[in-house]
């Protein structure tokens, strides 16, 4: 009788044993888990963040391009001006002449 109450004892202290283990591979996922939803969170916190930079990027560039083309008007706008009064000078100039000799 005795032999066979250690015998129990034996048999409940194994199940014990592998409720416990099995308990703890049940912790030891969960945290696996756990470590892979965090990593995937960085993971999607990167590329917003690439993205992010990626846009932003995007928006300098526009921007630049934007000076580029008002550096580019203005150029142009310039030129236009230097244009006109050469125009006016060489009239002016005409005027003169027409004077000159209409003045003999």
């Amino acid at each position: 009788k005795q032999w066979y109450q250690r015998r129990v004892a034996v048999e409940i202290e194994r199940e014990m044993v592998g409720c416990r283990e099995q308990h703890m591979l049940v912790e030891i996922e969960r945290e696996m888990v756990g470590c892979r939803e965090q990593h995937m969170l960085v993971e999607i916190e990167r590329e917003m963040v690439g993205c992010r930079e990626q846009h932003m990027l995007v928006e300098i560039e526009r921007e630049m391009v934007g000076c580029r083309e008002q550096h580019m008007l203005v150029e142009i706008e310039r030129e236009m001006v230097g244009c006109r009064e050469q125009h006016m000078l060489v009239e002016i100039e005409r005027e003169m002449v027409v004077s000159l000799v209409g003045g003999r």
